[in-house]
């Protein structure tokens, strides 16, 4: 089941990761935390040569980052809390092959 996004929005964290929501298309009730990280991010932006700052790396690449994180969801790969809501972390190696 792909995820969609959930929201246009998404926040820069303390420590410059990027997060922001999804939800399974098949569940409106779903809520999915997606992270990428700032390591993922910074690498990201030095292979595109141009300096970027993360939040604007993550919006050039956010389809992209989104697609990565909707596989994950559908393979399993992401953690769970207390409550039923996953989350899912894209990485260097993910995101910069």
């Amino acid at each position: 089941m792909p995820l969609i996004r959930q929201r246009e929005v998404y926040s820069v964290t303390r420590f410059n990761a990027v997060s922001f929501w999804m939800q399974d298309r098949n569940n409106v009730e779903s809520a999915v935390l997606c992270k990428a990280s700032y390591e993922a991010l910074c690498d990201r932006g030095k292979a595109d040569g141009d300096g970027l700052s993360t939040h604007a790396v993550f919006e050039r690449h956010r389809e992209r980052i989104e697609k990565i994180a909707s596989a994950k969801y559908e393979a399993g790969d992401f953690a769970t809390g207390d409550g039923d809501d996953a989350t899912i972390v894209i990485l260097t190696h993910e995101l910069t092959p």
